[in-house]
């Protein structure tokens, strides 16, 4: 099963509000394997509040029921696009995509995959963590 490596959730370390994310700026020219981190850091996010929604479908697919209260404690921040093939290619120095194009989403791409390529990400260390979103973030996210 191909996944799609999406709005992956950003959370600060700190005791700091999570919803605001302010960009790490690379004025020292820092870079990881030679590429500069404002390639990877300087993506298009969107912070999501915390709160509460009704998650499911009372009508919906069998998987989607029962509907129920769903509370999201922390806000965080989901990209607002998926990943390029440029950025996947320029962490992970392969593109799998079946059909090419720097600003098209990567494609044909498994979980194990986007894994490694979230920890590469996360070696950045830029004052952030990345990871996919829950399936209750996504959907929260999606009706924000």
């Amino acid at each position: 099963m191909e996944a799609h490596p999406t709005a992956a959730r950003v959370e600060r370390p700190f005791s700091e509000d999570a919803s605001t994310r302010i960009l790490v700026e690379s004025a020292t020219g820092k870079s990881f394997l030679g590429i500069p981190v404002g390639a990877f850091v300087a993506s298009d996010f969107v912070a999501i509040p915390a709160g509460e929604f009704m998650m499911g479908s009372g009508s919906g697919a069998i998987d989607e029921r029962p509907r129920g209260r769903v509370r999201i404690t922390r806000g965080f921040e989901m990209e607002r696009y998926e990943v390029t093939q440029a950025r996947w290619r320029a962490l992970m120095r392969a593109n799998p995509s079946q059909f090419q194009g720097d600003n098209r989403p990567v494609t044909n791409v498994s979980w194990y995959d986007v894994q490694e390529f979230l920890k590469r990400l996360n070696a950045i260390n830029d004052g952030y963590r990345y990871r996919l979103p829950t399936e209750a973030e996504w959907e929260y996210a999606a009706r924000a």
